[in-house]
Parts: C-alpha cells; structure tokens; sequence
C-alpha cells in the first residue's frame, strides 16, 4: 500500500495536532458521508462541500481522538489559523487522493471552446 498512508501531516487547529490517512480514516468518511475518498469522482475538497470538509478532518483525526465526529472537526477549522491552511493540511495528508475529481493537467484542453454568447 502507498506509504503516504502512513505518514502524519502536522496541523495547528486548536492545539498542535496532526493529521493521518489511515484505512480507519477511510472508512470513516465513507459512514459520514455515504461517499468514499477513494473513488476517483468524489472530492469533497474539489467539490467546495463543507460537511465533506468537516468529514474529512474528523477522519484524519481519528487516531488521536477516536471519539471525534465531523461537528467537532467543524469547531476545530474555526479555531485554526485559516480555512485556506486547514486545506491546504488536508491536501498534504489526502497525497494522490487530494486530487481526485480535479482535471488534470494532462487531460486539460489546451483550446477550450469559446463561451457562448
């Protein structure tokens, strides 16, 4: 399995914490929002959903709080130094699966059609 699983990402929400993709994690925000991270059309971050957001956080704070439930990560972003940084965390410890569901670069039309008028 990828590595990055395995890896803690630090974060400062209302205290030093960090953040890990664990399976556990995975499946959690599965239960929460019926959706998984691993599927390659669904992206909470991509997709600017704010309970998919909150999902995602609580999940990667399992292992230090296993009590943790998406309301609570929500106070927890409050209390970070910024939403924007909170993504950005969120990113680092998501890896290869923070950019699911994103256009990649390769598949980008170079020549986009020109907007109706």
């Amino acid at each position: 399995m990828n590595e990055r699983l395995a890896t803690a990402t630090p974060v400062v929400l209302d205290k030093p914490r960090n953040f890990l993709l664990t399976f556990r994690a995975i499946r959690a925000v599965k239960r929460w929002t019926g959706k998984s991270i691993l599927d390659p059309g669904h992206n909470p971050l991509a997709e600017a959903d704010p309970e998919g957001i909150a999902a995602v956080v609580a999940a990667l704070l399992l292992h230090e709080d296993p009590t943790i439930n998406p309301d609570r990560a929500e106070t927890l972003i409050d209390q970070a130094k910024g939403f924007r940084y909170v993504l950005d965390q969120v990113k680092a410890a998501l890896g290869e699966y923070a950019d699911r569901g994103q256009p990649s670069k390769e598949s980008a039309d170079p020549n986009p059609a020109a907007p109706l008028t």
